[in-house]
């Protein structure tokens, strides 16, 4: 339960947001604003700068009159959804981002009109930006690049989603702060296991619920850049299936069953081994991997101190004509730098921004042609 003024404060920042422009149908609004919420609680930002507090979806869900259960069902409903739209745009059975029953995906009807180009590096996508959040490709990144774009020592901060049970989480005095802000060790993560705050999967019914544990600090990528990057390498669809599994992440969550590794990575699987099957080639390669992780990661050069989240790519902000999402498309598709508008929640200016990404495939590019 929460106190008279939490459960205000949450009310509020709920109107707050959903007043703003956020093109989507109610119910992936209802279903995806919480979420923003409790980052909010949690960072002491919008309603709660003076009353930060740690809150579990389940908490807010129940302020606003929302049932958890349904709302996580739906959630995880969206997740299965974008599967399925994935794999029936490798078979070629469709070729826009929609369910089978032709509803925009994740409720984003902005996107109806953009039509997928079915070609293997479109697909690339979706797969790279279910591994550029996952803990073994960010090492191995640091260990074969090493250096930064201006030669300064390579930092990628990254972690995990683990099944967490939140009984035990609370049992032994721990938060979700605890979890995402704090390094853990493959000790500390082992001992986790054995005092059964941690398991290999879970059910909601058991008190699991996914949740993101941090092994190093550092910055880690920008999902901003991240998405560019596939999108100026491997074509203007692949950023758009880089942000459907950028979407699964964000929904992975809060869902009725969790698995360790978080369900965007196993979306990211999924699709590989449906390519490999049926074109019996992998889909793509470790130095692919790596070359998005690298042109992504925030403590690379020019730095990149900023992420927009899902609901912010959806979001028609401050002097903004389309969602940052479109904004990043047009950029990838013409090379041209769009009106400046403030970008993230630290609003920086756009041009900043796409100035920095663009200064970074020079120097990349550079980098290559010395080698």
């Amino acid at each position: 339960m929460t106190s008279k003024l939490i459960d205000s404060l949450i009310k509020k920042d709920y109107e707050l947001i959903y007043n703003s422009k956020l093109p989507l149908q109610e119910s992936a609004k209802q279903a995806l604003i919480p979420q923003t919420i409790q980052g909010h609680a949690r960072e002491g930002h919008m309603s709660f700068k003076k009353n930060p507090v740690d809150l579990t979806m389940d908490e807010i869900f129940i302020s606003l009159g929302m049932k958890p259960f349904e709302k996580r069902r739906f959630r995880e409903g969206l997740i299965y959804e974008a599967k399925e739209c994935l794999e029936n745009l490798v078979s070629g059975r469709i070729n826009k981002l929609i369910t089978k029953k032709g509803q925009p995906l994740f409720g984003a009807y902005f996107l109806l009109d953009q039509e997928i180009d079915l070609s293997k590096e479109t697909f690339k996508g979706a797969a790279l930006a279910g591994r550029m959040d996952t803990d073994y490709w960010r090492k191995r990144t640091v260990e074969i690049y090493k250096k930064a774009l201006d030669n300064s020592d390579l930092i990628i901060g990254g972690g995990m989603e683990y099944p967490v049970n939140l009984l035990q989480l609370a049992k032994h005095g721990l938060g979700l702060k605890n979890l995402s802000e704090e390094e853990h060790d493959d000790k500390t993560i082992n001992e986790y296991y054995e005092k059964g705050i941690l398991c290999e999967n879970g059910s909601y019914s058991d008190g699991i619920q996914n949740t993101f544990i941090r092994h190093r600090l550092g910055l880690g990528c920008c999902d901003d850049a991240s998405l560019i990057s596939i999108g100026k390498i491997h074509g203007p669809s692949a950023l758009l299936l880089g942000w459907v599994v950028d979407a699964v992440d964000t929904y992975s969550k809060c869902t009725l069953n969790s698995i360790e590794g978080g369900f965007d990575e196993w979306v990211g699987e999924s699709l590989e081994k449906l390519w490999k099957k049926k074109h019996g080639s992998n889909l793509i390669t470790p130095e692919e991997t790596m070359e998005i992780i690298y042109l992504g990661a925030k403590n690379n050069f020019p730095r990149i101190n900023m992420s927009s989240s899902h609901r912010r790519f959806n979001e028609i902000g401050p002097k903004q004509s389309h969602p940052t999402i479109l904004n990043h498309l047009a950029y990838v598709k013409q090379g041209i730098i769009p009106q400046e508008y403030p970008l993230g929640f630290q609003k920086i200016p756009s041009t900043e921004f796409y100035n920095s990404i663009n200064q970074r495939f020079e120097l990349f590019e550079k980098s290559l042609n010395f080698d």
